[in-house]
């Protein structure tokens, strides 16, 4: 009896210390989340500024509507211009989420600008993809048999003269560029928001 009387405040001891490991484990990752969500948070801010005035000083849009996207998951924006529309729709990743964030790069992998313009342009339907190719579900189906062929660091489908002319004109950048499908009256981009490529192509197309 006594000998079990005298183990059970050892046990109670090591119950204790573990409680204060666990304890101080939460404290710690409770500090990290609240450090990152602070850090992604601005992080993202920084970049959803950016491309707005980046796209605004390119674009010069006569009229302008943004909504925003979760606080700070990017935005949607809708600019009327001289000769055409265009619609943008930034996503980011969810760098203010600690947990979320590797789930979201196993999936999404990358920050993306989606830009649609829409207006008279005079095009043959043509894919151009570069190195970093993102394709939805959506868009895996609909190019299902699609036949690709490459051209310096992209791969493309379509006529490969106009294919040149719109990497040479829109100073196109095989690792910025995700997907560009352009179409009588609209192109769609999708591309890498840290990248750049020359809107002032594009918007040349839309005067024609």
């Amino acid at each position: 009896m006594v000998c079990c009387d005298e183990s059970v405040p050892s046990i109670v001891h090591g119950g204790l210390n573990m409680d204060v490991e666990l304890l101080s484990l939460i404290l710690l990752l409770s500090a990290v989340a609240m450090y990152q969500f602070f850090r992604g948070r601005k992080l993202n801010l920084m970049m959803m500024s950016k491309v707005s005035k980046g796209l605004e000083t390119a674009l010069k849009p006569t009229d302008k509507e943004y909504a925003w996207l979760g606080g700070y998951v990017g935005f949607r924006a809708n600019y009327s211009l001289e000769h055409g529309e265009v619609e943008a729709t930034l996503t980011l990743l969810p760098r203010q989420a600690l947990l979320y964030l590797p789930v979201s790069l196993l999936v999404n992998r990358s920050d993306r600008l989606y830009l649609v313009f829409r207006g008279r342009i005079a095009l043959e339907e043509i894919h151009i993809f570069g190195k970093r190719r993102m394709l939805r579900r959506g868009e895996r189906r609909e190019l299902k048999g699609l036949k690709l062929e490459k051209m310096g660091g992209f791969g493309f489908s379509g006529d490969s003269t106009e294919a040149s002319e719109l990497i040479e004109r829109l100073s196109l950048d095989s690792r910025t560029l995700f997907h560009l499908y352009a179409k009588e009256d609209h192109i769609f981009i999708l591309m890498d928001p840290k990248g750049r490529i020359d809107l002032s192509g594009v918007l040349s197309l839309l005067s024609l």
